[in-house]
């Protein structure tokens, strides 16, 4: 990864001293000098004169772009990329590696706050983790969009949370995206424990609101799951909360998904005893 960073900033150097030598205004030249110089601050500061001066360059907000990144401000760094590119596709591929390359960047690292919240046992330590594993999974959403294995993480790291209610928009993206296994089980999970907790909730007030608000989350889940079941009709895990979400909302399930059930507790049932017969075979 270091290996590649060196590489991505020598090419922005390379072509800063070839473009260099080319007709350019006197921020932009500034700009480049202050670059090679890792004098950012500067840099910015000639670039912003430059895109004041001449909204339409293209070459200044993506170097802006690239300056940001080295400071390590991807809000910023995507803002002038996206700029750069809705003036010229002049600087798409190098924006397009980039981008990548901080995108790599900030999912390593939410995969590292999230490993190290696993392995911590203090509490306090355990939360600040997850949250800068979010925050980076979060990011790394923002310089690639299309990822779904960064949506996943991402929804992964706020149920390790217990931030259930956090993980329900990645994971209907990852659901849009490419209509993902884990996407349907999870959120569909999520919206049954939610309706069983109204529920509960219900029962104690006997507010009318408590009720509607249960329903409404086990028709979320049955809406999710059953659009899993169609794709992935023998998955149990989509199969039992969906039977779960049925019998909660007082719902009759069809019989192709009661037989579906039914052959699953079949199968569970004969691995039960088999590993029972096993077991006591080993023992005699």
């Amino acid at each position: 990864m270091h290996r590649s960073k060196l590489i991505i900033a020598s090419l922005v150097l390379v072509g800063l001293m070839f473009t260099g030598f080319s007709c350019s205004s006197s921020s932009l030249t500034g700009a480049r000098l202050y670059i090679q110089q890792k004098n950012y601050e500067k840099a910015v500061e000639s670039l912003q004169k430059e895109v004041e001066t001449n909204p339409a360059s293209a070459e200044g907000f993506y170097l802006l772009g690239f300056v940001y990144g080295e400071m390590g401000d991807m809000d910023k760094l995507i803002i002038n990329f996206d700029k750069s590119l809705s003036i010229s596709n002049q600087f798409q591929k190098d924006i397009t590696d980039y981008r990548k390359f901080y995108w790599a960047n900030e999912f390593n690292k939410g995969v590292g706050y999230f490993q190290k919240g696993n392995n911590s046992q203090n509490a306090d330590s355990i939360k600040i983790f997850y949250d800068k594993s979010i925050e980076a999974f979060k990011t790394s959403t923002k310089l690639e969009p299309d990822s779904t294995n960064t949506y996943k993480n991402l929804a992964f790291v706020y149920m390790n949370a217990g931030r259930n209610d956090d993980a329900i928009e990645p994971l209907q993206k990852i659901i849009d995206k490419d209509q993902n296994r884990d996407g349907y089980r999870f959120l569909g999970q999520i919206y049954y424990d939610r309706a069983r907790q109204l529920k509960y909730s219900y029962e104690s007030s006997k507010e009318p609101k408590d009720s509607i608000a249960y329903m409404e989350n086990y028709n979320k889940a049955i809406m999710v799951l059953e659009a899993g079941r169609k794709i992935y009709p023998s998955d149990s895990d989509i199969l039992v909360t969906l039977s779960n979400s049925y019998i909660g909302a007082h719902k009759m399930l069809s019989e192709q998904v009661l037989n579906r059930i039914r052959t699953i507790n079949i199968i569970i049932t004969i691995m039960v005893f088999y590993c029972w017969a096993q077991m006591n075979s080993s023992l005699q």
